[in-house]
């Protein structure tokens, strides 16, 4: 039968009890367990031993040259909370021995009543106890992490939200806030696309934007669907780009949702930092969490997109637009910025659609959008008003702006296509409500078309 090897620290000052002590260890040596003692007589020397060696338990004098009673033991429990500790005593100090143990001590012997038998089964209990209390921490600790990451789930608004929110919960925890860095990326068809990082460079982030699934450590765990932990990166050929070279270690972890990988989340950590087997369960319960919470979002985002856009040209609608258009006003009022509208026609496009068909009618629609989505800003709203009309929201644009714009798309259209439009332009003038703002362009409109079509023409009316 193997033996159980226990690495123990005896910090003791008496050179005679800790000769006595590691003799009871020696012959112990001969049954079920193998300890390997370690002795240092000053608790200085203790502590400089937990940091330089791998320890399993302390069996720790109360009383020593540099530190005396309650003391030591909160200087060891400081230095090493996981470690399990059993106190020495003198005689007449059994009560000092009770106290340490509620203190955290797993248990105490008296020095001058040691018995191999009862000191062996107290450092063995010890170790187990310590060990079930660890467990259960971490556990407890788990499913805090868990709760405090279904929480943020359900209060994210979008992707990109629930995204940041993840990982600054995640970075936050002791496992992972030493280096504070972190990215988790979405599957998009064959890629993996980066949708949020904290704490790397701009460098680092523009390197990973987009990478294929199966390259890169990251796009490894996509394909695989396995957990990758890494000790550090020196000599691992799967990294795109590094911020700097100071070794570290990876954690990678797939994003599962029911019945598909979603995406990945790799988390920097220390080089030195010893993975217990039992975080794997942890980390899969976590990935599996975080995917099934992507998936619902992705799936909002696309009912929400489906339910503001028109099927056929992909703009936005009638009603996303009269939202849209409130705003801005509210905006340009708050701020006294300029707001300028274009309501742009096809013309005679009846005639085209009966003379070319539908399916080429609604081929020109999709061009004519993709136009406007590609002529207009960021910021600008461009909308299907209805059959052959389309919207145009210009936050920012003055009248002669918005004329010079409505000019140029009049041509670009022309020329891509061979179809001409007529447009009517609007400059929001205070009091103008949503519905008297759209009027005005809409009779620009009407007076362009009555002008011959294929032109642009502003409002004229007494308001402006």
């Amino acid at each position: 039968m193997n033996k159980r090897r226990l690495n123990l620290l005896l910090i003791e000052d008496d050179p005679d009890d800790a000769y006595l002590i590691t003799d009871m260890f020696a012959m112990a040596n001969k049954d079920l367990y193998e300890f390997r003692v370690t002795h240092a007589n000053t608790l200085e020397k203790g502590l400089l031993c937990l940091l330089a060696k791998k320890i399993d338990i302390v069996l720790t004098d109360l009383g020593l040259p540099d530190s005396q009673g309650l003391s030591t033991l909160k200087s060891i429990r400081n230095a090493a909370p996981e470690l399990p500790a059993v106190v020495l005593t003198g005689q007449k100090d059994e009560e000092l021995g009770m106290l340490a143990v509620h203190l955290g001590a797993q248990d105490y012997q008296i020095k001058h009543n040691l018995q191999q038998d009862n000191l062996l089964r107290s450092l063995i209990h010890a170790v187990e106890r310590k060990r079930m209390e660890n467990e259960l921490l971490r556990k407890t600790s788990e499913m805090r992490v868990l709760y405090e990451l279904s929480s943020i789930m359900n209060h994210s608004a979008g992707l990109k939200e629930l995204c940041s929110q993840i990982l600054v919960a995640i970075l936050s925890l002791e496992l992972f806030s030493s280096s504070g860095k972190g990215a988790l990326f979405i599957i998009q068809g064959e890629n993996l696309e980066l949708v949020h990082a904290q704490g790397h460079s701009e460098t680092y982030i523009k390197a990973h934007r987009q990478f294929k699934i199966g390259e890169t450590l990251c796009g490894t765990v996509a394909q695989t669907g396995e957990i990758h932990v890494s000790t550090e990166i020196e000599g691992e050929s799967l990294h795109l780009l590094e911020d700097n070279q100071c070794a570290h270690g990876n954690t990678v972890i797939p994003l599962e949702a029911t019945n598909r990988r979603v995406g990945v989340l790799c988390l920097d950590r220390a080089a030195d930092f010893k993975v217990d087997p039992g975080l794997f369960e942890f980390f899969r319960s976590m990935g599996n969490l975080i995917g099934l919470s992507i998936a619902h979002a992705q799936l909002f985002e696309e009912t929400q997109k489906l339910s503001i856009k028109d099927p056929l040209t992909g703009l936005y609608n009638r009603r996303y637009m009269d939202e849209s258009l409130l705003k801005n006003i509210s905006h340009a009022v708050r701020f006294d910025d300029a707001l300028s509208i274009i309501l742009l026609d096809i013309d005679h496009f009846k005639r085209y659609n009966d003379s070319h068909g539908h399916l080429a009618g609604d081929k020109a629609l999709k061009e004519i959008a993709i136009i406007l989505e590609r002529e207009t800003r960021d910021n600008d709203i461009v909308a299907r008003y209805g059959g052959e009309e389309f919207v145009m929201i210009l936050p920012r644009t003055d009248q002669t702006a918005a004329e010079n714009f409505a000019e140029r798309i009049r041509t670009v259209v022309e020329a891509d296509t061979g179809l001409t439009v007529s447009q009517g332009v609007s400059t929001y003038s205070t009091g103008l409500t949503p519905e008297a703002f759209l009027d005005q362009a809409d009779q620009a409109l009407y007076q362009a078309k009555e002008d011959g079509r294929n032109r642009a023409l502003s409002f004229q009316g007494p308001s402006q």
